[in-house]
């Protein structure tokens, strides 16, 4: 009797979709690939995509880098150490297709230097969708040209 409660059960789970987001963070020094790292999606992050169903016009539009060392936790709203300003993503908004949406800022020569070993997107409201910690520091000098190319899969 107990196998065919936890049997309908199971079944009952298989028919259910589940709802996640999930994102990868390329780092590039000069051109070449430095870094390959996952992201959390915090709470305030979450908000935001739930908040798009209703029509919300804010979107993402900076990106920014930080020295901080701290793990990702899904309260975090800004990085535990920025380092210079935010910059402007290539395409406001990211480009989206189908359930994938790209985010790419390049932080220019002399801007942003130090270092890195977080990163995080914003919107003009300054609401951050994600946060990553690299997997070991991002060497930034004065001449260094760092682009970052984040992929958020919703699924």
């Amino acid at each position: 009797m107990v196998r065919d409660r936890k049997t309908k059960r199971n079944k009952k789970m298989k028919a259910r979709d589940l709802f996640g987001i999930t994102g990868v963070v390329d780092v590039f020094v000069n051109g070449e690939k430095d870094h390959r790292t996952h992201n959390m999606v915090v709470t305030a992050g979450k908000n935001w995509v739930a908040s798009m169903m209703k029509a919300d016009s804010t979107v993402m539009t900076t990106m920014q880098v930080g020295s901080g060392t701290t793990a990702e936790a899904l309260t975090q709203t800004t990085l535990v150490t920025p380092v210079g300003n935010k910059e402007n993503l290539t395409t406001s908004g990211g480009t989206v297709t189908d359930n994938v949406i790209v985010y790419e800022c390049t932080f220019a020569a002399g801007t942003s230097t130090g270092t890195l070993n977080e990163a995080g997107i914003f919107n003009a409201g300054l609401t951050m969708l994600a946060r990553t910690k690299f997997g070991g520091p991002i060497t930034k000098g004065a001449s260094d040209v760092v682009t970052i190319v984040w992929t958020i899969t919703v699924s």
